[in-house]
């Protein structure tokens, strides 16, 4: 709809004309009406019509003067001027202000509707003009803008910065990366609205082998960024690249934009990728070797130890040989150890061997994890799984182990706390299995160990206090006292005893 303004100093007039005619069935609508020129100014400040029909003879300002005002402002709204007249005088500096009709009242609803029909032709034909003009400067526009990003023909520079108006202190430029293809009229739908309710108006939105890029001169909203996407239900990758200060080095924040796209599977999903923020990225070794890793995993699963495998995790997925670590090389390492490690588990535990053949259908499923946390995250559960399948096996050995090494350490300050820490296991749990392994308590245990090879070097000859020592008993008196609780008498008495046995 087009608006029109009527401008006349009879009340009557001004009423009539709105009620002429079924305005809206041709195109228009009637926003205001003014009395005089002065007041018609004032409205059309306000009102932005696109047509005037105005009178000619008015107190304080008349028809003519007020076209005329807005003529000298550049102003080229259309005019339709009525009078009460017929006079060629007025007609004639009518045409010099170039109004689009001169009507004589009373109205004649057929002319006016002719003039309408005649005036609305010319509006159409002028917001068409208007749109192509539009439309090929940000055209133009794009495409300096994309000469920019990639370093192409530059010439003109700061002219054109003036003609598009990116004359800016500062550039940043921000990448979407789409999770699917779109078409191309629906891609264009998505850029509109981008650029219509998320930046600035200067800013730009274009795109560009396969990103959506966008140029301004300021962080964008990424709320509102969010919401356009999920409207369209559409996943994506947002990155941006450092704030530049220079057109000329638009470049570098576009590539730095797009590689930020290309390492995202190093970042936290969900975030927006900007460097040095929120990335896990490989680090260089010497010791890198699928093989050695296989093994840690290994032994980590069968002595149940949890926070070795998180360390170990997170060294398989991380750890590079001073290269390039995309991706995919990182899945396919973790896919070679897994499928390596299984088959090393199945040859260690035979009776496991269906439960590892099922395991192994679900490695492939670790390319669908789509970030390095949810791989971690998705590694963890499978070999979490299976610590908790052969626990039971190797619980017994576990225990095993922790005898031998009382057996062998019985001299050292070995407490229960200490050791369960060492085999991963709860203090009072590991006391409980081990009571049911052995029969005896921990101490109970260890005392007895103690004390039979302190009846061994008294025999020997060593002096009372050098065998609690020996031992493990650091006070004498201590060790005197479970010595008589175990033998029933004393370490000195003994030896004696034991001395004038007969050989």
């Amino acid at each position: 709809m087009y608006k029109v303004l009527i401008v006349d100093d009879e009340p009557t007039v001004r009423e009539g004309l709105k009620t002429l005619i079924p305005w809206e069935q041709y195109g228009y609508q009637v926003v205001g009406t003014a009395n005089d020129g002065l007041h018609a100014l004032e409205q059309y400040e306000q009102l932005q019509p696109d047509l005037i029909i105005s009178d000619i003879q008015m107190t304080e300002m008349d028809g003519l003067d007020f076209i005329q005002k807005l003529r000298a402002a550049k102003e080229e709204v259309q005019c339709l001027i009525l009078s009460g007249y017929a006079d060629f005088h007025y007609a004639k500096k009518a045409m010099a202000i170039h109004v689009a009709g001169y009507m004589l009242k009373p109205i004649d609803e057929d002319e006016l509707i002719q003039h309408l029909e005649t005036i609305k032709t010319n509006l159409d034909e002028e917001a068409e003009r208007k749109q192509i003009e539009i439309k090929n400067g940000k055209r133009n526009r794009e495409e300096f803008l994309l000469s920019l990003l990639l370093q192409r023909n530059t010439e003109n520079l700061e002219q054109n910065l003036v003609r598009y108006q990116l004359n800016w202190k500062k550039f940043q430029v921000i990448c979407i990366k789409l999770e699917k293809d779109m078409a191309s009229h629906c891609m264009n739908k998505l850029k509109r609205e981008l650029g219509a309710v998320t930046w600035s108006v200067e800013g730009t939105v274009l795109s560009h082998d396969g990103f959506i890029v966008i140029i301004d001169r300021r962080p964008p909203p990424y709320q509102e960024v969010e919401k356009v996407f999920e409207a369209y239900h559409l996943d994506f990758t947002a990155s941006v690249g450092s704030m530049i200060y220079h057109p000329k080095d638009i470049s570098q924040s576009y590539q730095e934009a797009i590689q930020l796209i290309e390492r995202k599977f190093f970042f936290e999903r969900g975030n927006y990728l900007r460097k040095g923020s929120g990335v896990m990225e490989p680090t260089d070794s010497q010791d890198y070797t699928n093989f050695a890793m296989i093994d840690k995993l290994f032994y980590a699963l069968d002595m149940g130890g949890n926070e070795q495998l998180e360390t170990y995790l997170k060294s398989l997925v991380l750890t590079r040989n001073k290269h390039v670590y995309s991706e995919n090389e990182v899945k396919m390492r973790v896919t070679h150890v897994l499928t390596c490690l299984l088959t090393k588990l199945t040859k260690a535990y035979p009776e496991k061997q269906d439960y590892f053949l099922k395991t192994s259908e679900y490695i492939l499923d670790l390319y669908k994890q789509r970030t390095v946390t949810a791989l971690l995250s998705f590694v963890k559960t499978i070999l979490t799984d299976i610590m908790t399948e052969i626990a039971d096996d190797h619980q017994e050995h576990q225990l095993k182990k922790l005898k031998d090494f009382i057996d062998k350490r019985y001299g050292e300050n070995l407490k229960l706390e200490t050791l369960a820490e060492l085999f991963n296991y709860n203090r009072a749990y590991l006391g409980k299995l081990f009571k049911g392994y052995t029969g005896e308590s921990f101490n109970t245990y260890l005392d007895k160990i103690r004390i039979s090879e302190a009846k061994k070097l008294l025999v020997k000859g060593l002096k009372v206090y050098e065998v609690a020592e020996k031992v493990g008993y650091n006070n004498v008196d201590y060790f005197h006292s479970k010595f008589k609780k175990y033998v029933g008498c004393s370490p000195s008495n003994y030896r004696r005893q034991q001395l004038k046995k007969p050989c």
